[in-house]
């Protein structure tokens, strides 16, 4: 009984997020030149599909972080990834005009298209030209101001070891090298139990903790630099989980 009731609320949660998507998408030709309307459209996608499904963000920010991102500098956020929820946890975790690298197969969801072509980057990671075309339209978008977020795993890693970190790719890293942007590390703690990856193994509703750490500077080496992040990743991950 309780794996079909985990089962049928992925169900709902997909098919709330695509009747509400549909309704939201009506909308688009009045914000399709405003990047903040668009923006302000897909945050409100989000939040009506998590109010509908139980699922509620709850974020916590460290005092430096705030500090820092309110005085109007770009970040590089870098979450953990371990659930489709990452994306739209964090549209709800931390507002302002962001753009996220994501992959290109994402583009094949007509629902998100819009917004991925509008608002993000999107990467062909068998494709070395492509992919350094992306990171340098990503310079490009934090020279305007605008932070990113960066998945440091490149894709999502759900497996015996959840909510451990999977084996770190340096691109973010080394932007923050190449832009003097710091990074900042978020810790994504309950995603991967509320709807781990894409929801084959059963859901529930439940609150996602976000937290957003202070940033870390970037000095002369990406690899220390990811191994700082790391570091910090760890002192959150891998350890059961709390009752939320």
């Amino acid at each position: 009984m309780r794996s079909f009731l985990r089962f049928a609320w992925v169900a709902w949660f997909y098919l709330t997020a695509g009747i509400t998507g549909f309704i939201v998408m009506l909308f688009i030709p009045f914000c399709v030149f405003s990047r903040i309307c668009m923006q302000f459209l897909r945050r409100l996608w989000t939040a009506w599909t998590f109010w509908l499904t139980g699922v509620k963000v709850k974020p916590a920010y460290d005092p430096e972080f705030l500090e820092y991102y309110h005085s109007g500098k770009p970040v590089i956020f870098c979450p953990n990834h371990t659930s489709h929820l990452d994306i739209p946890v964090m549209l709800e975790a931390i507002w302002g005009n962001i753009a996220f690298i994501a992959k290109h197969e994402l583009a094949m969801n007509p629902l998100l298209l819009p917004y991925l072509k509008r608002l993000d980057l999107l990467v062909k990671r068998n494709s070395v030209v492509h992919s350094a075309m992306v990171w340098r339209k990503a310079s490009q978008l934090l020279q305007k101001g605008i932070p990113l977020v960066i998945f440091p795993e490149g894709k999502i890693i759900y497996d015996d070891k959840t909510p451990c970190m999977g084996r770190l790719k340096n691109g973010a890293f080394k932007l923050a090298i190449e832009t003097g942007c710091p990074v900042v590390p978020v810790v994504m703690l309950d995603n991967w139990y509320i709807m781990g990856d894409d929801g084959r193994f059963g859901g529930v509703p439940g609150t996602a903790r976000v937290l957003f750490m202070k940033p870390i500077f970037p000095d002369t080496d990406s690899n220390e630099l990811k191994k700082k992040y790391e570091t910090i990743m760890n002192r959150y991950l891998c350890k059961p989980r709390k009752p939320n």
